[in-house]
């Protein structure tokens, strides 16, 4: 089984890939960009034979002395998990709706788990075989544990100035931070092999910062506790559900919008502004065959963005590697490395949604 993971862990396989994009959108900040839609694959494959799925929350606690005394020390409120981890629930079902790949029924079922980060024992196929026949589900996934950390500090800071006269005046400022951290395990069972198809522990964090001259001014600008509680679980809940399901997403893409003494290119944008890439596209393909390398070179990366609008990722391909090889466009190196990233992630979501 994993093991607790760091902040955001849960989202690292999403990083290298949106890396890239930051970089490219950085080195080309002053050009327009244009949204595309992606389908983002999962982390790994789910059997074929699994097509919808039913959710439960296996995580509320025991009603024991130990666990009133925690919630007392912690400043946790009464409730505040049980809400906390239906708001995961929620999110995770949100993001299963997003997917093409499964139909998701919540059942709002709710069993005694551990009650904290420690995965109890799995459920009973039975009782998983029971569950799935009443929702008519292929598969079962439970959030098994949950806990949440809420930690709140203000500190003071001096900010020095200088009056009209020169004299230094020392004023004081307060900072109050507060950080939630909220721990989850899930499991996903498939009745039919009777088997864990997954079992994946996470942390989820998220901070919030405020400032004011006063100390409880500053506290009263952080929001409330549980509303904390409530926007981690729900990253956490997506964050799972884009684990085991291929789901939508969107990317930037940055392209040439003008070119000195270029009209076309200027024409060109206007079209692509009007969602006339096609047209737009037309404009570029004449400017390809221009004696001014570098404006072929940013016509030649504008048809790679064009191809890649319309799905064409082996030609968007073609039309970076020339942008970069024959017309010396530095920007299309990055953009290269993109794609090749993109045709491989398409070729596993082919996999995960069995295209062939």
């Amino acid at each position: 089984m994993n093991t607790y993971n760091q902040r955001y862990l849960n989202r690292t396989y999403l990083w290298a890939y949106f890396l890239a994009v930051l970089l490219l959108l950085l080195a080309t900040s002053c050009n327009p960009t244009t949204q595309i839609q992606v389908l983002q694959p999962a982390a790994f494959t789910i059997p074929d034979h699994i097509e919808t799925v039913v959710t439960i929350n296996r995580s509320i606690p025991p009603k024991k002395f130990w666990n009133t005394v925690e919630g007392a020390i912690t400043g946790e409120n009464i409730g505040q998990d049980k809400e906390g981890a239906r708001n995961a629930l929620n999110a995770l079902t949100h993001a299963l709706t997003q997917t093409p790949r499964f139909d998701v029924k919540q059942s709002g079922i709710e069993m005694e788990g551990s009650g904290n980060r420690s995965l109890p024992i799995p459920l009973d196929w039975n009782e998983v075989d029971r569950i799935c026949k009443q929702y008519k589900a292929d598969a079962l996934v439970a959030l098994e544990a949950y806990d949440t950390d809420v930690l709140q500090n203000c500190n003071p800071r001096e900010i020095k100035s200088k009056d009209k006269e020169g004299n230094t005046v020392i004023e004081t400022r307060y900072d109050a931070h507060l950080s939630t951290d909220v721990k989850l395990a899930w499991r996903m069972y498939d009745p039919q092999n009777q088997q864990i198809i997954d079992e994946f522990s996470v942390a989820e964090g998220l901070d919030w910062e405020e400032s004011a001259d006063t100390h409880d001014g500053a506290i009263d600008l952080l929001p409330h506790r549980q509303f904390t509680v409530n926007e981690t679980s729900s990253v956490a809940g997506t964050s799972y559900g884009m684990r085991i399901a291929p789901v939508w997403i969107n990317v930037e893409r940055t392209y040439f919008k003008d070119h000195k003494n270029s009209p076309q290119m200027e024409k060109a944008n206007r079209f692509v502004k009007a969602g006339k890439w096609k047209t737009a596209a037309a404009q570029w393909q004449v400017l390809i065959n221009s004696p001014d390398h570098k404006l072929a070179g940013k016509a030649a990366y504008n048809m790679a963005v064009a191809n890649e609008v319309e799905g064409k990722l082996s030609s968007a391909l073609d039309w970076a590697e020339k942008s970069y090889t024959e017309f010396g466009n530095g920007k299309a190196k990055e953009y290269i490395n993109i794609l090749n990233r993109r045709i491989m992630e398409q070729e596993r979501v082919n996999q995960q949604m069995n295209v062939r």
